[in-house]
């Protein structure tokens, strides 16, 4: 059966109480009587000296008047006889019941005897015993001695005593159930405000538990208590940051996994391109090449259209094979950027007039949107590589008599933003991002037209991104626009 500690404390401190108070019932109610009537005997014990000093003090005003005193504070009666020529005559008596002390008395120095219930003490000069007087009803302690030719008997009344103790006793009873009571009550409630801390800590640690780092310990003693809800505090704290610390690394981990996932998946889709973007010139060159061993090309004109299918395809292949290098080279961080200043507009100009011959059979309209100089810091021949891949990209996609504009501003300091539009078929909305990636080809056939790879996209944005720049593609109402800021 569970309980509560504030339960568990309030029994145990009540049954502690009711203990202590069941002990003092018993103590009163067998050992009072015992314990008064010990003290009665001690008392009668240092009368007798003073009786003693009346004796020889002839019983003057002064020791007569101490017997006196001592007889009305304990409740002593006090009879003392002088022995006189075989008489015995009172001396002194303060005995409000003589006539039974005398026979006792007369008894004792006869020493015919009387029954006595207990004796408490006997020396050579008295005795100290405990007897039922049946005219009082009661228990009475006497002593009898003597000093010389006197006698002397102290007597005293345990009758009262005895009631005494038994109406303690039955007031005790009462006392330890009304305080059995009202101890309960009063240790509930104290109970219920030391324990209730107690409590908040265990319900905190209960959410602790459960991974709930949202309670707090409010307490301000600064106790054993106090300080146990600190720790626990700081232990929740400590927990919140070590598991918020374990979620980031299990969520990295995770990112890393599935980043590595992602490139070796990359890396089968690469090799897959590869393979098949080398397949094709391979095959070609092989079959020509066997057209031309076997006698195929029977003359000059044909031999000559044979040879050259084969060099175009291997320049290709060496083209594939280059940029592939290129961008391997550039991703991996072996090629890093020589940053220098240099005129933008004057590398733009460049590759578009070393360039412009791929879209004379189109018929192409190529306009320049540049400032008369731009000075950027950057990698010269690799700025110069992404422009060639955007021009070109423009040049083998514009449309027939279509438009090609090149624009260049600055963009900060030391920075520019370059765009490239070209007129023609807009790129569909889930191919956008997607351009980027190696051997990826939007319109297959057209890009094998041209003899395209599918790298030159990626070969840019490698070089931007080496750059900590930005590359961004979108439609334009009659065409497509590709742009690159570093």
């Amino acid at each position: 059966m569970k309980r509560s500690i504030r339960a568990r404390y309030t029994l145990i401190i009540v049954g502690v109480l009711v203990a202590v108070l069941a002990a003092v019932f018993l103590f009163v109610n067998f050992g009072l009587e015992s314990f008064i009537a010990n003290s009665k005997v001690r008392r009668i014990e240092s009368t007798i000296d003073v009786i003693e000093n009346a004796v020889e003090d002839g019983f003057s005003e002064t020791t007569s008047f101490g017997l006196m005193k001592i007889a009305s504070q304990n409740n002593f009666g006090i009879s003392i006889y002088h022995k006189n020529e075989g008489f015995y005559t009172k001396a002194f008596s303060t005995n409000f019941n003589p006539e039974t002390i005398e026979k006792r008395f007369v008894s004792f120095i006869s020493s015919e005897g009387f029954e006595v219930e207990e004796i408490f003490e006997q020396e050579d000069e008295y005795v100290i015993y405990r007897i039922f007087d049946n005219r009082m009803n009661g228990q009475q302690i006497e002593c009898m001695g003597s000093d010389g030719d006197y006698y002397y008997v102290i007597t005293t009344s345990m009758a009262g005593i005895t009631d005494s103790v038994q109406t303690v006793s039955l007031f005790l009873l009462f006392a330890i159930v009304i305080g059995a009571v009202v101890a309960a009550v009063i240790v509930y409630v104290v109970c219920r405000k030391i324990t209730k801390p107690v409590v908040a800590l265990a319900v905190q640690s209960e959410k602790i538990s459960n991974l709930d780092f949202s309670g707090r310990y409010a307490g301000k003693s600064f106790d054993e208590i106090g300080i146990l809800g600190t720790n626990i505090n700081k232990m929740s704290d400590h927990l919140k940051q070590t598991i918020d610390e374990l979620k980031e690394a299990n969520t990295k981990l995770e990112a890393d996994i599935a980043e590595k996932e992602t490139i070796n998946r990359a890396q089968r889709e690469f090799l897959g391109n590869v393979s098949h973007e080398l397949k094709t010139p391979i095959a070609l060159i092989q079959g020509y090449a066997e057209g031309l061993r076997d006698g195929i090309a029977d003359d000059p004109e044909n031999a000559r259209f044979y040879t050259d299918v084969i060099v175009d395809e291997a320049n290709r292949m060496n083209t594939i094979v280059k940029r592939l290098l290129n961008l391997d080279e550039i991703e991996s961080g072996r090629i890093e950027p020589v940053l220098e200043d240099f005129d933008l507009v004057a590398v733009i100009k460049g590759v578009v007039s070393s360039s412009q011959g791929l879209s004379k059979d189109k018929k192409t309209k190529i306009k320049l949107i540049v400032p008369e100089k731009l000075i950027v810091k950057a990698d010269g021949f690799m700025i110069e590589q992404a422009l060639i891949n955007y021009f070109n990209n423009a040049c083998n996609h514009v449309s027939d008599d279509g438009t090609i504009v090149v624009t260049a501003k600055e963009n900060g300091e030391n920075g520019a933003y370059v765009s490239v539009f070209n007129t023609g078929k807009q790129i569909p909305q889930e191919d956008m991002d997607r351009l980027w990636e190696k051997f990826y080809k939007v319109d297959k056939a057209h890009t094998r037209s041209y003899g395209g790879s599918g790298i030159g996209l990626s070969v840019v944005k490698t070089i931007i991104d080496a750059h900590h720049g930005r590359v961004g593609v979108e439609n334009a109402e009659d065409g497509v626009v590709f742009s690159f800021t570093i």
